[in-house]
């Protein structure tokens, strides 16, 4: 199962006025391979990334293959793996933090690979991956919507996690407002990208 993330405009009027008012929206494209039928599910979530001003300010929209034809994967993609990757301008640093702090296992490292030297890590497996490479910059660009985002099966995996980041001296911060409402615990590796830690599971438990 993989997720990319789009950031877009939207656009809102207000009743007799031409003029239009543009804010950011967080808009989550979630991937569903299925394993045991070859399914594909496509869901897009869309939230602001303001903080929020009202009670439910989350809003799912959801987007599904046509009739008869939800079970097939499409021909031209025949997709065995999926793999994220990823520059770090801290790279010592941040294989540390995904290997020994959040606990992610190392598939491959390499060492002058083309001119390169990284890690990949599964997630959990060959299956979905993430690369990370030594970048040749000394500052990498890094968005607020650039995260990883971990679905644990219940509170309780949550809590093991949180309590795992703090006795490494890790410590939380501010959250994402739709994580903040929706009980997600949010860390930032070397690089200052986002891990969420939440106590659901996407696509199974809510949307």
């Amino acid at each position: 199962m993989c997720r990319s993330r789009l950031l877009v405009g939207k656009r809102s009027r207000r009743r007799g006025l031409a003029e239009r008012a543009v804010r950011p929206v967080l808009v989550e494209v979630l991937l569903v391979f299925g394993q045991d039928d070859d399914c594909v599910t496509l869901v897009t979530s869309v939230r602001s990334s303001e903080p929020p001003r009202g009670p439910n300010p989350h809003r799912v929209l959801t987007m599904s293959n046509p009739p008869g034809r939800a079970e097939l994967w499409p021909e031209h993609l025949p997709v065995g793996a999926f793999r994220v990757g990823r520059s770090s301008a801290h790279y010592d640093q941040a294989v540390r933090f995904y290997r020994h702090l959040v606990g992610l296992p190392v598939l491959e490292s390499f060492e002058d690979s083309y001119g390169e030297d990284g890690v990949i890590f599964g997630l959990p497996d060959t299956s979905v991956q993430l690369e990370i490479v030594r970048s040749t910059e000394p500052v990498v660009r890094v968005d607020r919507v650039d995260s990883l985002v971990f679905y644990l099966p219940d509170a309780a995996a949550q809590e093991r996690l949180v309590a795992r980041m703090a006795a490494a001296g890790a410590e939380p911060t501010s959250p994402h407002p739709y994580w903040h409402a929706n009980g997600g615990v949010t860390y930032q590796d070397p690089d200052g990208r986002e891990v969420v830690f939440v106590s659901w599971v996407y696509g199974r438990d809510r949307t």
